[in-house]
């Protein structure tokens, strides 16, 4: 099982390093190379590794994925403000953190998730709740709502696009932040690497139960995921950025965990790594191994992430901020065109412009978020979650 676990922690490494780079694609081909249920443990590793490290090239490059598309705007403001190592490690406190409490919360939802699923109409007052919050948390609602239908209408648009959420997120939530950093920022700041981080355990508190709690929902929830699950959880957690930083480190790790829980107790696999998990165990029951695997990959992690993002941060800090600005944006632009086409450059395109809007008028960023949720939406009301 150790070297299942060490395999997974290498493919956990450059899934979370090299954007682009999906896990539920190595998933794949993690399946296609091992037999049997000795896959687990190396995805298992792999999913809870990556959960820590997919962090750093939102920190450092702006590059978000589905689960750290909202990290991107505090932790970039962080690093603009030379503290990149303070932001990271939040997220990972919050993880490991996460992963504390999601064990002691185990008993409770094995009782939960049964009777979760007896009542479908959850999920639905979940998604339409979260969106009706959004709205009316904004002083300027109609910007606010305008913000919102845009992102749906572009979500529904692109529904044909191969990989959509690729381009839309790194539209909304990644170039279009570089683009304004240019503006705003004359270059990225020295970074301290040497000393502590201060914590205060009170942000760390809140971010971890908000983070944890909204990852074990929306983990159960069909045709949700990460997104939603830290849109939640920046509703909880209000405008705290320490806060937040550490409900998104939480929310990444407890909602995988929470994918394997409702996996172990009903079947129902709601992530591509859950869904390589269950192929490979056929039919067994896989949870312990997974937990083991889960416990072992994310104190690894924990202890080594920090190192591994000093050594980024020396590797960015030489670099002029323009020419890395725009060679990020190349890079992404490039990635889109390979993996989505034309149709994905003009979607990144639309949602570049769609993620300048928002600090424009003075709403938050996290309304984009609507090309996910109100189709979502649409979705539950019209036929149910089953």
């Amino acid at each position: 099982m150790l070297w299942a676990i060490a395999l997974g922690l290498a493919l956990g490494t450059v899934t979370g390093l090299v954007p682009g780079i999906h896990v539920n694609l190595v998933s794949l081909m993690v399946n296609d190379r091992l037999a049997g249920d000795s896959a687990v443990p190396v995805l298992v590793a792999m999913a809870t590794v990556h959960t820590f490290l997919d962090f750093i090239p939102s920190v450092l490059l702006g590059i978000p994925d589905e689960a750290t598309a909202l990290s991107v705007l505090p932790a970039h403001k962080y690093a603009l403000e030379g503290r990149a190592v303070e932001a990271y490690f939040l997220t990972v406190v919050g993880g490991f953190s996460a992963l504390l409490l999601s064990l002691l919360l185990l008993p409770v939802f094995f009782m939960v998730v049964p009777a979760f699923y007896a009542r479908p109409w959850i999920a639905t007052v979940l998604v339409v709740g979260t969106i009706l919050v959004l709205i009316l948390t904004e002083q300027n609602r109609r910007g606010a709502l305008a913000v919102l239908l845009l992102a749906a209408f572009l979500g529904q648009v692109a529904s044909d696009v191969p990989e959509s959420l690729f381009p839309m997120l790194s539209g909304m939530f990644g170039v279009s932040t570089l683009l304004l950093s240019l503006v705003d920022a004359g270059g990225m700041p020295h970074q301290e690497t040497s000393g502590g981080v201060s914590v205060g355990w009170g942000d760390v508190t809140r971010g971890t139960v908000a983070g944890t709690l909204s990852g074990a929902l929306v983990g159960m929830v069909p045709g949700v995921g990460n997104s939603q699950a830290c849109l939640v959880s920046s509703l909880l957690v209000g405008g705290n950025d320490r806060t937040l930083l550490v409900s998104m480190g939480a929310v990444n790790t407890a909602n995988f965990i929470f994918n394997m829980v409702t996996l172990s107790l009903v079947g129902k696999a709601r992530s591509g790594v859950a869904i390589a998990v269950q192929e490979a165990a056929a039919g067994a029951d896989v949870f312990r191994t997974s937990l083991v695997s889960m416990v072992l990959a994310a104190s690894l992690a924990a202890a080594v992430s920090l190192t591994i993002f000093s050594q980024f941060v020396r590797i960015v800090g030489r670099l002029d901020y323009r020419i890395l600005t725009l060679s990020i944006v190349s890079l992404v632009t490039l990635a889109v065109a390979w993996r989505c086409g034309p149709a994905g450059l003009a979607l990144l395109a639309a949602s570049t412009a769609l993620g300048v809007v928002p600090p424009t008028i003075g709403v938050k960023r996290s309304l984009c978020m609507g090309c996910i949720m109100v189709p979502v939406a649409v979705s539950l009301l019209g036929r149910g979650i089953y």
